[in-house]
């Protein structure tokens, strides 16, 4: 895919198309051009986590699938609100929890996982992606919606680090859990940066409860052009590993404080 201008993805309905097109992807429907379908490609180190791909016909970049369970017996989640430097309490409602106690409140390690991924990715996605180095979230467009810059360091030796302009799309789903969906972008205050290669990619993150056990299903789905002068098929093997290893870094990153936006 190509980074996409303000004019599209600031349309809600063009926002809300994305998150069906990434729900249908996930699931293997089948689109508009053909089939989606997912074939075993590795497993994790634990042997439990598994990674799927599909190749479109005259793409040479992999579309990738990690799928993972996480549970709440294999960390100690510590359900509760950091202060940090330049960060604020991520739970100020507590009046409001004290007039709804008999509403069912989510599970301390879905909360933490939607922190992780989500209000607290500006300040907590170091601790499960090996590869971040800096970034920002720069703009709310909704309640649902946001722009993100940041910055990775190469898995590959010799190779530049990338940088990618996005847009974070949540839709809450019927069973608890959450899908954020991310499409590459343009945007003025979001120029290239001289040390990097500007990355472009589309994907999603789903987060699905476990109905028999506490804990949830962790997917992410991820097509993405490196750019630069690597050949586009030599950047797939190396991106495969590194969204396995990120399922590993979730599973460390759940046992931390909760944290909130700037």
């Amino acid at each position: 895919m190509e980074a996409v201008d303000p004019e599209v993805y600031g349309e809600a309905e063009q926002r809300e198309r994305w998150v069906d097109a990434d729900l249908r992807r996930i699931a293997g429907d089948v689109e508009e051009g053909g089939g989606f379908e997912w074939k075993p490609h590795a497993v994790g180190r634990n042997r439990r986590d598994q990674c799927f791909v599909h190749k479109a016909k005259g793409d040479p970049v992999w579309w990738i699938k990690v799928v993972g369970e996480v549970f709440a017996d294999e960390a100690e989640v510590k359900d509760e609100v950091a202060k940090k430097t330049n960060t604020k309490e991520v739970d100020d409602d507590d009046e409001e929890n004290e007039e709804n106690e008999d509403e069912v409140q989510p599970h301390p390690l879905l909360r933490n996982v939607d922190n992780l991924l989500d209000e607290g990715l500006h300040v907590r996605q170091h601790e499960w992606h090996q590869l971040y180095v800096d970034g920002r979230i720069f703009e709310r467009v909704d309640d649902q919606a946001e722009l993100c810059y940041f910055q990775y360091a190469s898995p590959i030796f010799f190779v530049s680090g990338r940088d990618t302009c996005y847009i974070k799309m949540r839709r809450d789903l019927d069973d608890g859990g959450f899908i954020l969906s991310y499409r590459s972008i343009r945007h003025d205050d979001c120029p290239p940066h001289k040390d990097y290669v500007r990355l472009e990619f589309e994907g999603a993150h789903m987060i699905t409860p476990l109905k028999d056990r506490k804990g949830f299903t962790y997917t992410y789905i991820q097509h993405a052009d490196a750019k630069g002068r690597l050949p586009k098929a030599m950047a797939n093997g190396p991106q495969a590993d590194v969204m396995l290893k990120e399922i590993e870094g979730v599973r460390k990153a759940i046992r931390n404080p909760l944290l909130g936006r700037p």
